[in-house]
């Protein structure tokens, strides 16, 4: 086998000599790569396809989800690549789900702003006492209570709306449609306006005693950060 491919390799090479404004010998020279496990002269020969074909669906479609999938590439950046790779090739079925996995985990990202803000509301309160530091007498004052809205608003402004305000208008706007098809995107948001509305609750009610936000801060944490591990792969 392996001569057998070396040999066909040595002659999609020849055929690319004959013919350097083909496609055809790039992709019976990335088939071969591919058979042998040769990834670096696949890659070449990817390379080599979108030079002559920009639109070549597979192509396209290999060396997009190489990209988004190379460490620390983060879902935005993942998001914009398949955005770009749809641009040039609209009916790429692979390019699609690429883009609904890039965009979900975009949303994932909403859940951890909404629990680091139940984490916040905790933090105002003194919920926990620990040792050496005397807990804050309650009810909080008006002030205090307003206040404590002041870092949660800067976390969704940073964290989630000028991320946002970033993205391209097509990932924008695919994330709507995300939201609108598929229904793990709407859990996720589900939960996160959860969480935050126990956060709420925490930091504008008077409380009197903690026993009773100790109880919303479970129940806005633990359901909501439960989820967050295990639905990596949700789509639907």
């Amino acid at each position: 086998m392996d001569r057998f491919l070396q040999e066909s390799a040595e002659l999609a090479r020849q055929a690319i000599r004959l013919g350097p404004e083909e496609v055809f010998p790039c992709e019976v020279a990335w088939l071969i790569a591919d058979m042998g496990g040769n990834r670096t002269v696949a890659d070449e020969m990817d390379r080599a396809i979108l030079r002559l074909a920009p639109n070549h669906r597979q192509a396209l479609a290999r060396q997009t989800r190489k990209a988004a999938a190379a460490p620390g590439v983060k879902a935005a950046e993942a998001a914009t690549l398949y955005a770009d790779a749809l641009a040039a090739a609209p009916d790429s079925a692979p390019m699609q789900q690429g883009l609904d996995d890039a965009s979900y985990r975009l949303l994932r990202g909403v859940r951890w702003l909404a629990v680091l803000c139940v984490g916040l509301a905790a933090a105002g309160l003194d919920l926990f006492a620990s040792d050496g530091h005397p807990q804050r007498a309650l009810p909080l004052p008006v002030g205090q209570r307003l206040w404590d809205l002041v870092p949660m608003a800067a976390v969704w402004a940073v964290g989630a709306l000028l991320r946002y305000r970033r993205l391209r208008r097509g990932v924008r706007y695919h994330l709507r449609s995300l939201i609108n098809r598929r229904r793990w995107p709407r859990i996720v948001l589900g939960q996160a306006a959860w969480a935050m509305f126990c956060a709420l609750l925490l930091t504008q009610i008077p409380w009197t005693d903690r026993a009773v936000p100790q109880i919303i801060f479970w129940a806005g944490l633990v359901p909501t950060a439960a989820t967050i591990w295990f639905d990596r792969r949700k789509r639907t």
